[in-house]
């Protein structure tokens, strides 16, 4: 019997701590899509183009897209 007992106690325990973790996650989720939907009102959304050549200076429009830094996989 006592096994039992100890079995329910920790049965409720893990439910406890898994309900803990769900209000903890949704929490969290509020939280960036009050922050996402505030900045996006602000600011706007802007996509960013990269301007930047291979060294950082303005890119010509007749030169060729940098490389990846990482060699190709087989």
């Amino acid at each position: 019997m006592f096994e039992y007992e100890m079995h329910q106690a920790r049965h409720a325990e893990l439910i406890r701590e898994a309900e803990r973790g769900r209000l903890l996650r949704e929490a969290r989720e509020a939280r960036r899509a009050a922050r996402r939907s505030a900045r996006d009102e602000d600011e706007g959304r802007v996509s960013r183009q990269d301007t930047r050549g291979p060294v950082g200076g303005p890119r010509d429009e007749n030169q060729e897209p940098r490389r990846s830094q990482f060699a190709p996989t087989a």
